[in-house]
């Protein structure tokens, strides 16, 4: 009994000695990892901006007609869409601009007396305009106003090429966040190694609505409908970038 006794002891002695050595091994090695990460690297932040123009516009709209047959419903949408296809393009709309989004037929029923009873069918068609030329947007939407579709939405302002700003801007920040390593290494009297990091940052050039000022929709005499007043206004692009340099003495 003794002798079990001295040898649970010589293990549980020899089972601290190693968790303390194994303590002070990951202890040490934790210290110098980010001692080294830290006396060895900068990080410097680039930001460029530019205020843009949109250049392009969109606009959505839907014509829906309701008959108690498919056929005819449906005939009176195609030939609505047609017309109105039509007068876009005299407008100068190219046709690959115009989209149809979605188009659909639904039954719909009444109840009585605890019983469903066709009523019609609801035919719909949504169509989805890009106008490329800003210029054209007061137009577009006075004549679409003047056929009379439904659910009008728009027109939502954008950029068209809005990826190659972005890359620019990126190349801006780039090199201002380098500009500003040169300096700092300067002033801390070190050198500067190769670059070990880079991240950007979130912009806010995400779409968001813009205000516009629309003119009163006077009917005139003739019956046609003024231009709306479009104002596209600007959005501010902004890029971020950060830049982790190695560095030596």
């Amino acid at each position: 009994m003794e002798k079990n006794k001295i040898n649970l002891n010589q293990i549980l002695l020899l089972a601290v000695v190693i968790i303390l050595a194994l303590m002070a091994f990951g202890k040490h090695s934790l210290n110098l990892n980010i001692s080294e990460h830290k006396n060895n690297t900068i990080i410097v932040s680039g930001k460029a901006e530019k205020f843009v123009s949109p250049d392009s516009a969109r606009i959505s709209f839907s014509i829906n007609e309701y008959s108690k047959k498919q056929e005819v419903g449906a005939d009176i949408v195609n030939k609505k869409v047609k017309r109105i296809i039509s007068s876009l393009k005299d407008l100068g709309i190219e046709e690959k601009y115009i989209k149809t989004k979605n188009y659909s037929v639904y039954p719909q029923y009444n109840w009585n007396n605890g019983r469903s009873i066709f009523d019609k069918y609801r035919i719909s068609q949504s169509v989805e305009v890009v106008i490329r030329d800003m210029e054209k947007t007061s137009d577009v939407l006075a004549k679409i106003v003047e056929l009379k579709v439904d659910n009008l939405s728009g027109p939502h302002m954008f950029t068209w090429d809005l990826d190659k700003i972005k890359d620019e801007l990126r190349v801006e920040a780039i090199d201002e966040a380098k500009e500003k390593a040169r300096v700092l290494a300067k002033e801390l009297g070190v050198s500067l190694n190769k670059i070990v990091g880079f991240s950007e940052g979130s912009d806010n050039s995400y779409p968001r609505p813009i205000y516009r000022s629309y003119a009163k929709a006077d009917i005139l005499a003739e019956g046609a409908m003024s231009s709306p007043e479009i104002n596209p206004g600007q959005d501010k692009i902004v890029k971020t970038v950060n830049i982790t340099f190695q560095i030596e003495d």
